[in-house]
């Protein structure tokens, strides 16, 4: 019996559209079963119950699209539904499906289309439509049309499971998985222009061309309507569907996709009428408003036309994988393209200063836009009023005017530029160009947008610091907003510039700042210096500070020139504030809300200013608050800290916690614990015994890595804001932190890490102070239960070597495989007295590496792979067990499986390189040469641009070879491991670094 399927698929917007479908293919297809596949994660309710009885709804993931995460991010609604399409009749022909017929959603059948079983019994395997199906004198904008978007229309395919069909579908399918977008005009039109080919490969294609079949706007002049009986025809046979495309319900026309006007009466207007009728029945109305966010990016970022186009040239240019669009923080990370020469002072200036004119009114964003839009001879007309405040507020210099423009100006003075870049701030001599790299690190963002619009690549040369300014003037101030990008994606970028701490200039008196304060005082300069912003770009600057641009309180430096420039009275009586608020009546009701009919005086406004807490600002401004100072902690209060961390946690981390609770509880301190992975509300859960909530605390420590810091303070909010100093515990493994990492440093006070080597990779990101404090290791912590390592020792078949390792730590950096190749290489023969054991955590992932592990292993009755997680009794007796650890990591933080085998009295073979240089030498340990070689593609979190280490396997082969032939050598480097890493972990060094309550820590900023 032969199994036959109809399916559509769409966007949620959309349902009322294919239930009508479906009700007429359950009426004129009875013998299909129907299929609905919604683009979304999940089916609602309304959606399911909008269809008719017996209509199988599914969503792509269901169906088991390929590529799914990355394509459904790479279309729009419309492209990634015709994408899927191929998918979806293969996966029917999966279920078992003999004939597979796909309708658009907006079709709609009347009568039963018995042209597609006439053309089963000639022998074919696949059926089209045509647009046109007459050699008639068409209207010459149905050929313009016609021949952009291709000869048939695939809002009907038919299909059957036969040999000649199964490979013009996967043909269909590898032509449009990657490249399915609305580009007619470039020569892509989703994929129809690809189905075109059919009939030409192979002869299995039937064309039906019976004028009933997919009647649309595009072919109503050559197929007359006729309605008798409540029957339709065209061209006098019966009409078997109808395409509503570009159907709008309140529209005056046939389709939103031409002019054509409907007749005021006749088929095509009652039938226009009906269809509406049934989607209003069908809920249309509410259905139709179903928000489309199957295609948001993992960071939360909408797609755009624009993302999306840029992205696909890249992926077509091999600039990007499609899968990089997945990576966390994908459209924020650094663009490598881009020479560090690039980076000048002016750069974080413009960033800066245009990120705080989010909402910017169209009065200054049409000129622009005109500009980018408008012919080349009208350009510079539209564009010189906007060029020239741009000048005026820093964001562009003199020669990228004239370059853009193509007006003429006189140089700037020499005292304010410097080959084409404005240096009116005194920059540290000691802050070179690769310093500016490091601090600014410009986002991926900006680029895919100047890549995507040849307007901009014309008008922006990147290759040129002037260019690459005017550019991102440009983009932070009106093209972000073609990306509808998250207000987070330019504040991340704001938040980062705050962080780094930059001497303003002496002849304002100020003596501290960070750079974005500096960027805002260079714009904002008293009168003494220039005017200032003119309008309308000076009701900019005070809008964005009125909107809270820059959250937080404003610095007392900053505010102190903002105020003089707001309040200067330049060449009159009346200050420059009273005259903007004078000149915009939007700046008027963002300030004074609705008393905007008063008259206003520097008495409204300065209570103003204060009502929204920009008193600062005032013509009169309050005094400066008292410093404020350490919250006192009570004589009866006992605990002199607390520590939030993984304390249940088998991981390093979660080690390093329980390390520091018990040394400060050993020395007679009294540490509250709040275990990071218990609920917020029970923070006494899981090994942590809490912080009483109305006492003071003077330290708070964070052992949370700085990816989930953030995490850390909003879950335990009230506790950080207590804290009067908070302290974060870090771990890094590469050799530089990304400033997109270091971020959460400004809520901290300081950072501790465990090596010089994370210290090293930390401080040049963070404007604290980056402190070594290893973790406590105490030798009664790692006491077996027996001699020999109980069960763990009864299996031993000789000389044995151990690595353990969790997999969640990157695989590629821990390098178990370097370790079981340099075993395979110092042991080839297979009968050598050795063995290695692979002790493994978390092991139960799909990860490619984990499985070639695998495969090494089996490979080797010797090496045996040891998966799961091991109380701290068996990882003791594991370690006991072995007479040689081994770390052939390509990176380490810390090192602590290295750190324990040392405390153990074990011999190490490891990596010359990392953290664990802090503790190793050549007396101690035999050290891995290694050569330095690139980071591998998502090997390591921000891995782009950084370098680790490739140990020599032929070197620790011979190091393993040598233990084997002389196990006295072994127990010899333990003997001298032992009391060198008791020294370096132990209690007493690293209690010292710990404050008490006796010792005042520093304020805190926002402490409460």
């Amino acid at each position: 019996m032969v199994k036959r399927a109809v399916f559509s698929v769409c966007g949620p917007n959309y349902a009322a559209r294919v239930a009508a479908l479906m009700a007429s293919a359950a009426t004129h297809l009875p013998d299909h079963e129907r299929w609905v596949v919604l683009a979304t994660e999940r089916i609602g309710q309304s959606e399911q119950a909008s269809l008719p009885p017996a209509t199988r709804l599914v969503t792509p993931g269901d169906a088991a699209v390929p590529d799914l995460d990355v394509r459904r991010r790479l279309y729009n609604v419309t492209e990634f539904c015709t994408a899927i399409k191929p998918d979806i009749i293969q996966w029917l022909w999966r279920q078992g499906y003999d004939e597979v017929v796909y309708f658009d959603p907006d079709i709609v059948l009347f009568d039963r289309p018995d042209e597609i079983g006439r053309a089963w019994a000639a022998g074919a395997e696949v059926a089209l439509t045509p647009h046109l199906a007459t050699a008639t004198d068409h209207p010459g904008w149905v050929m313009r049309a016609v021949n952009l978007s291709g000869q048939f229309n695939l809002g009907f395919i038919a299909v059957r499971n036969r040999p000649e069909a199964r490979r013009l579908v996967e043909w269909w399918r590898a032509q449009i998985a990657w490249n399915c977008i609305e580009d007619a005009g470039n020569g892509t039109f989703v994929d129809q222009k690809v189905v075109d080919h059919f009939p030409a490969l192979s002869a299995a294609v039937h064309v039906i061309r019976h004028p009933g079949y997919n009647v649309a706007y595009w072919n109503l002049h050559e197929r007359e309507m006729t309605r008798t009986g409540g029957r339709y025809a065209t061209a006098g046979l019966p009409l078997a569907f109808f395409h509503f495309s570009g159907f709008e319900m309140f529209g005056a026309g046939v389709s939103r996709h031409t002019a054509l006007a409907r007749a005021g009466d006749g088929a095509v207007e009652t039938i226009l009428r009906d269809y509406g009728r049934r989607l209003v029945a069908g809920n249309d109305l509410a259905l139709s408003l179903a928000p489309y966010d199957y295609d948001r990016f993992p960071d939360g970022t909408r797609s755009s036309a624009l993302l999306r186009q840029a992205l696909h040239r890249a992926i077509r240019a091999e600039a990007i994988a499609a899968g990089d669009i997945l990576r966390p923080g994908f459209l924020l990370a650094p663009v490598p393209a881009v020479a560090p020469a690039r980076y000048g002072g002016a750069v974080p200036r413009i960033l800066a200063l245009i990120a705080g004119f989010a909402d910017l009114p169209e009065e200054l964003r049409q000129p622009f836009d005109g500009y980018l839009a408008a012919d080349h001879a009208r350009r510079h007309k539209a564009v010189i009023p906007l060029l020239m405040a741009l000048h005026r507020l820093g964001a562009v210099d003199a020669g990228t005017a004239e370059a853009i423009a193509g007006a003429r100006h006189s140089p700037a003075p020499p005292a304010e530029a410097d080959g084409g870049r404005i240096t009116r701030l005194t920059w540290p001599a000691d802050l070179g160009i690769e310093g500016w790299r490091q601090i600014v690190r410009l986002p991926a963002l900006p680029f895919l947008l100047h890549s995507a619009r040849p307007d901009l690549m014309e008008s922006f040369d990147l290759d040129t610091a002037e260019g690459l300014i005017g550019y991102l003037a440009w983009f932070l101030a009106i093209g972000q907003e073609s990306w509808k990008a998250r207000a987070e994606t330019i504040g991340d970028v704001v938040t980062a510039l705050d962080q780094v701490p930059l001497p303003a200039p002496a002849d304002l008196g100020v003596t501290e700042g960070s750079l974005l304060d500096a960027a805002i005082l260079h714009v904002f300069a008293p009168a003494t210096r220039h005017e200032g912003p003119p309008a309308p770009a000076g009701v900019l600057a005070l809008e964005a500070l009125l909107s809270g641009a820059r959250n937080g309180p404003i610095k007392p430096a900053v505010a102190h020139v903002l105020r003089t420039w707001l309040w200067h009275r330049e060449g009159g009586a009346t200050p420059k504030i009273l005259r903007l608020l004078a000149a915009s009546a939007r700046l008027r009701g963002r300030l004074l809300g609705s008393h905007t009919t008063r008259r206003i005086t520097v008495e409204a406004v300065d209570e103003a200013l204060s009502a929204i807490g920009l008193a600062d600002l005032g013509r009169h401004p309050p005094p400066p608050p008292l410093a404020r100072r350490r919250l006192p902690v009570p004589d009866d209060v006992a605990s002199d800290c607390a520590i939030v961390g993984p304390f249940a946690s088998v991981s390093g981390v979660g080690h390093a916690a329980r390390g520091l609770r018990t040394l400060l509880r050993a020395a007679g301190r009294r540490p509250a614990s709040i275990d990071l992975l218990a609920p917020a509300d029970r923070p006494d859960a899981a090994g942590g015994d809490g912080w009483p909530t109305d006492r003071p605390l003077p330290l708070l420590v964070l052992h949370a890595n700085a990816d989930v810091t953030l995490d850390a303070i909003a879950k335990f909010e009230p506790l950080w804001r207590r804290a009067a100093r908070r302290v974060g515990y870090w771990y890094w493994e590469l050799p530089a932190m990304t400033g997109r990492m270091a971020a959460p440093a400004m809520l901290l006070d300081e950072i501790w890490v465990a090596t010089e080597f994370v210290r090293r990779s930390v401080a040049p990101q963070v404007a604290i102070p980056v402190r070594v404090r290893p973790p406590v290791l105490q030798p009664a912590d790692f006491t077996p239960s027996s001699p020999g390592g109980g069960s763990f020792g009864a299996s031993r078949r000789g000389y044995r070597f151990l690595t353990v390792l969790d997999a969640r730590s990157f695989l590629a950096r821990k390098n178990p495989a370097g370790v079981v190749g340099a075993f395979l290489q110092a042991f080839p023969e297979g009968d050598e007295p050795a063995e290695l054991l692979v002790k493994l955590s978390n092991g139960h992932g799909a990860d490619q590496g984990l499985a070639n592990l695998r495969d090494m292993a089996a490979a080797d009755r010797r090496v045996r792979v040891l998966d799961g997680h091991f109380t701290d009794i068996e990882m003791n007796d594991l370690y006991e067990s072995a007479d040689c650890f081994v770390s052939l990591h390509r990176s380490e933080g810390l090192g602590l499986g290295i750190a324990q085998a040392m405390m153990r009295g074990k011999a190490v073979i490891a990596t010359g390189y990392g953290g664990p240089m802090d503790f190793l030498s050549t007396r101690t340990a035999f050290l891995v040469p290694f050569r330095m070689v690139p980071v591998e593609r998502d090997a390591y979190p921000d891995w782009l641009g950084q370098e680790w280490a490739e140990p020599d396997e032929r070197a620790a082969a011979v190091y393993m070879k040598e233990l084997v032939r002389n196990p006295a050598a072994g127990r010899a480097l333990g003997d001298r491991a032992r009391p060198a890493a008791e020294r370096f972990f132990s209690p007493a060094r690293i209690l010292g670094q710990i404050p008490g309550p006796a010792a005042p820590p520093p304020l805190s900023r926002g402490a409460a």
